[in-house]
């Protein structure tokens, strides 16, 4: 604020002036009052307003060095005293003390950059008083008291380029008192601040905004009466050390990005009384060592919240020391210290609550949860825990200490946990919680420890050994889902121990990367452990399982793979699944006795061999007992159930595990990793049995007998006889003197792919159904009466040397049965050696003759064709008498041999670009054909579509003619070229449509048939004129006749 101008001096005035410049009219210190209304600190050109007494008269100039200052008044009058001092610049008040005791208001409004110096100041004495500071330096060298007596009110503001300076300060004597610092204000106190000192009084310090600062020596919130710290919107404060809730009700509130509170030291938060301390929105505050809840009967409650927001501890962090303590850190909140103690001494009470995304307790020492006092960890909703070293839960006698980590993505890390470590402790991992614990978890070391895992996606996962029970009782639970992974583990080790871990309900899960020893330690035997799975729990031990003498291990619907089992206590395998990855011997002093019965709950897995001593029984009945090998100096009693062979080979036959003759029935499965061998003169029969090996080796018989039997696997390598009713899964491979045998009434069906046929399938009335196809190899015989089909997508491939001999009438019904024989391919027959039929047969599906691939129609027989056939093989023979039905469409070079007709219903494409085809006997083309020929030069079949028919050919259906491209752009006709696209025998019949290939200028198509002088041979050519009576168009010609007329033709006879 800048001074207004004052009128000008008289000159006995200006002698005044410079009186009072050079010598004040007090010689002598002294009480000054302030006697005016508003007004100015130095004003004296219209008298003074400051005297010698309160109310007396204003005889004195303003206050000089070692005065006190009196900015007091009693009545209703508000007034403000504007700080101005050029004439004393360098005077050290005594004191001052702003004061109103009436009804109105005394303020003090320091707006001129001028220094003010005193000893002490009381802002609000008895009544109210406030002091504004905008710019300037304050300085108070020793007490700076804001609302001194009951029922005062003082106040300060300090902002923008003030700067305060003080000893110490009371903010909140006996009364309330209140200080802001804001928009860069400055306040430097050297000794302590105390807000709220006496029982009684109440104090607030505000900091707040970008570059406003307080430094202080101690600071105690609450420290008899009620104390409030608040730092905001980028303010600072500093401390050595700090006390919120001192002996009374203390809160500091750190809020905002930048926001700082800055203690070198220690800070204690609800030291004998109640504080509270919140850091939100991107505060910080560090201190040295935390305390929360210090002293017996005192409550600390600590809230760090949202991203950013920060409370580091460079020391150790106490939560509930002495007293009760409460520590939040939520919504992306972040704590560090060292060592972390919750609930530390005789009577603490702590809880420590972590919870959402982002919101993470690191500590780079122990955690102590329980030490001595009751402590509780909280982890929910993401919330993570960091720490170092060791979590110690329920550390010490005396001290009860819990764990909870819930929810997913919630974390507690550590190098190890120890639970009921002296004390007793609990940990309980939920709803998808997690806990990683790098090296070893203890639990009941020294006091009760109690651990439960329970949900999908909950886990514990312990990098090195795992006790429970170590001297003490240690229980551990893993439920509803969860999983614990561990290394070397350890259930009532000592003798002092007592430990017991249950895993139940599906999903539920324990892998030890090492051994598990229950009921003792690595060496010898210990205390009392018991090891339960059940209701679809997994246990799974990389190593040996070790039962001690006052060990139990219960299985009891769940699941143990152990690498080896070894028993002096106790196993009950009472039901579900048990799997050890060695050797397994029975007998009396073995882990599972000398009498097993397998039942349907009851699975047994050994990876290794299987040892039946003399006295021992091992009786499968419904249940599942697999093996790398089994050794029978017992009893082993098949029934029911399903038995596999995993390391070794099995024989049918002499010697045998089964003997020579064994019969599977339907409640029987048997399954053979390697190699299962049926010897010459032995039986296998599958009574709707199952049976399935890697691969099977047959060279007795093999019976199928039912709608589910089934023979599975790898490949069967059958030399033997295969027949029956039943699935065939694995590959076929049928050498040669292998039969498979299909008698009336019977049906294999084939579902693996890669069958292959170099032996004998003998279709005698029964079917043979390749689901994915059949390959018949070379000096491969497919023959009988019967059905053979491949299923949808596959191919039935008749390699060179092989012989398909289908025999009998076939019938084809409208329901899609079909009577006698039929060949069946709907993903396509491949033909490389011989298909002969010799009944009326129906092929039905495209069919590729290729290579040296023969198709023989004889014996009367018709053969139809109802897809698509490729024939670029040696020859399709239709014996005389009997006749080929081409439906689909028929293409390719090869020739039609045989004195039997050749019937066309669909599209006839010769060559596979333009060839020769030869037709030996008759040939027709009936009324829903059509003809495609390709006219690419005038060599005839290398450059154009040609027939030679040694036989009739009778006309029908319609003829196309097309220009060819033989490389050089498409072939162009000239007048006088002709092509002969059919010779025959004789020719009858017509075409009921052309449709021919577009023609120069000038040139028309000419159609003739002609005969050579033996009237022997008749010939169809297409010829091009300049000329014609009736020319024939480029286009379409229909004739209703269905025979070609004489108009435009020229039907010639040499003589």
């Amino acid at each position: 604020m800048n001074k207004p101008n004052a009128k000008p001096a008289t000159l006995s005035q200006a002698i005044t002036l410079a009186l009072l410049a050079a010598a004040p009219l007090s010689a002598q210190a002294g009480d000054r009052y302030w006697v005016c209304g508003d007004g100015w600190w130095d004003s004296f050109t219209a008298g003074s307003c400051w005297a010698s007494t309160p109310g007396g008269s204003s005889s004195y100039t303003q206050p000089i060095d070692g005065d006190d200052v009196h900015l007091i008044s009693d009545d209703s009058v508000d007034r403000t005293v504007n700080y101005y001092n050029s004439v004393h610049p360098d005077a050290v008040l005594n004191s001052l003390t702003i004061d109103a005791t009436g009804s109105g208001s005394m303020t003090l409004s320091y707006g001129q950059d001028h220094n003010l110096t005193t000893q002490t100041e009381i802002i609000g004495d008895a009544g109210s008083g406030s002091l504004v500071q905008s710019i300037g330096t304050h300085t108070v060298n020793t007490d700076l008291i804001l609302g001194h007596q009951s029922g005062a009110q003082g106040s300060m503001t300090i902002r923008s380029e003030a700067s305060l300076t003080a000893g110490a300060l009371v903010v909140g004597d006996q009364g309330n008192g209140s200080l802001d610092v804001e928009n860069g204000g400055d306040v430097d106190v050297i000794g302590n601040t105390l807000i709220g000192r006496e029982v009684g009084s109440y104090g607030s310090i505000s900091v707040d905004g970008d570059g406003s600062w307080m430094d202080n020596k101690g600071t105690l919130v609450g420290y008899n009466g009620s104390g409030f710290l608040t730092v905001t919107n980028a303010g600072m404060v500093q401390s050595d050390w700090a006390y919120v809730g001192y002996q009374n009700y203390g809160q500091a509130t750190v809020d905002g990005a930048d926001s700082w509170w800055n203690i070198y030291g220690e800070q204690r938060i609800g030291y004998d009384a109640h504080g509270r301390l919140s850091v939100s929105n991107g505060g910080n505050v560090g201190n040295y060592e935390g305390r929360v809840g210090v002293k017996a009967d005192s409550i600390g409650v600590v809230i760090v919240e949202d991203a950013g927001s920060r409370w580091t501890n460079s020391g150790d962090l106490y939560v509930g020391d002495a007293g009760s303590g409460e520590l939040t850190i939520r919504n992306g909140g972040v704590v560090s210290s060292q060592h972390g103690l919750i609930g530390d001494q005789v009577g603490a009470t702590g809880e420590v609550t972590v919870q959402g995304n982002g919101s993470r307790w690191s500590g780079y020492g122990d955690l102590g949860v329980g030490v001595e006092g009751t402590g509780e960890l909280n982890i929910d909703a993401g919330g993570e825990v960091s720490v170092n070293d060791h979590v110690f839960v329920g550390s010490r006698e005396g001290g009860s200490g819990s764990i909870h980590v819930y929810g997913t993505g919630s974390r507690l890390e550590s190098t190890g946990v120890y639970v009921g470590a002296g004390g007793t402790g609990t940990v309980e991992v939920t709803n998808g919680g997690a806990v990683v614990s790098s090296g070893s978890v203890d639990i009941g070391y020294r006091g009760e420890g109690v651990a439960t895992l329970a949900g999908a996606g909950s886990s514990w996962d312990v990098g090195n050994y795992l006790w429970v029970g170590d001297t003490a009782s240690g229980t551990l639970t893993v439920r509803d889902g969860a999983a614990l992974s561990s290394g070397r583990s350890l259930i009532g080790a000592s003798a002092l121990g007592t430990g017991t871990v249950t895993l139940s309900g599906p999903g539920s899960s324990w892998s030890s990367s090492d051994s598990v020893y229950v009921g003792g330690g690595m060496s010898s035997s210990g205390g009392s452990g018991t090891l339960t799975v059940e209701n679809g729990a997994a246990l799974t031990v990389a190593n040996a399982m070790q039962i001690w003498d006052e060990g139990a291990v219960r299985l009891n619907g769940g699941s143990i793979e152990v690498g080896t089992l070894a028993s002096t206590g106790s196993f009950s395998f009472n039901a579900g699944r048990l799997g050890v990855g060695g050797d397994l011997q029975m007998g009396a002093d073995d882990p599972l006795g000398s009498y097993l019965y397998l039942n349907r709950t009851r699975i047994l897995e050994i990876g290794g061999t299987t040892t039946l001593t003399g006295y021992s029984t091992l009786t499968l009945d419904g249940g599942s007992f697999s093996t790398g090998a089994l050794v029978d100096n017992g009893g082993f009693n098949f029934e029911r159930g399903t038995f596999n062979l995993t390391g070794s080979e099995l024989r049918v036959g002499n010697g045998g595990l089964f003997g020579s003759f064994v019969q599977f029935d339907g409640d029987q499965a048997v399954n053979v990793t390697q190699t299962a061998t049926v010897d010459a003169g032995a039986v296998l029969a599958l009574n709707n049995g199952r049976f399935g090996a890697g691969t099977i080796m047959n060279h007795g018989r093999i019976v199928l007998d039912g709608m589910i039997a089934a023979l599975n696997g790898g490949v069967l390598n059958n030399a033997g006889t295969l027949a029956g009713t039943g699935q065939v899964g694995a590959a076929l491979n049928n050498g040669p003197g292998g039969e498979v045998r299909l008698e009336t009434g019977t049906t294999l069906t084939f579902t693996g792919a890669g069958n292959s046929n170099a032996g004998r399938i003998s279709l005698l009335g029964g079917t043979a159904d390749f689901t994915r196809g059949l390959t018949n190899a070379s000096g491969g015989q497919i023959s009988g009466h019967g059905t053979l089909v491949t299923g949808d997508g596959s191919t039935l491939q008749l390699q060179d040397g092989s012989d398909l001999v289908v025999s009998g009438d076939k019938t084809y019904t409208g329901d899609g049965s079909l009577d006698d024989v039929v060949v069946a391919s709907a993903g396509g027959l491949t033909n490389q050696g011989a298909l002969a039929l010799s009944g009326d047969s129906d092929i039905i599906g495209d069919v590729d003759n290729t290579g040296g691939g023969i198709i023989v129609v004889s014996g009367g027989a018709t053969a139809t064709f109802h897809d698509d056939v490729v024939h670029n093989g040696a020859e399709i023979r239709v014996s005389e008498g009997s006749r080929a039905v081409f439906f689909g469409a028929a293409s390719g070079a090869g020739a039609y041999t045989g004195n039997g007709t050749v019937h066309f219903e669909g599209d006839l494409l010769p060559g596979n670009s333009p060839a020769l085809v030869t037709v030996e006997g008759d040939m027709v083309l009936t009324d829903s054909s059509r003809t495609l020929f390709e006219l690419g030069g005038h060599d005839r079949g290398l450059e154009y579509d040609a027939f030679d028919i040694g036989g009739s050919l009778t006309l029908g259906g319609a003829l196309d003619v097309e220009w060819y491209d033989l490389g050089e752009g498409l072939f162009t006709a000239q007048a006088g070229d002709s092509f002969d696209l059919f010779r025959a025998e004789s020719i009858t019949g017509g075409f009921d449509s052309l449709t021919l290939a577009s023609l120069g200028a000038g040139l028309e198509w000419e159609y003739s048939l002609l005969t050579d002088a033996f009237g022997s041979t008749d010939i169809l050519r297409m010829s091009v004129v300049s000329t014609s009576a009736v020319p024939v168009p480029a286009a379409v010609w229909l004739f209703g006749s269905g025979l070609l007329g004489l108009v435009g033709v020229a039907r010639r006879r040499r003589a």
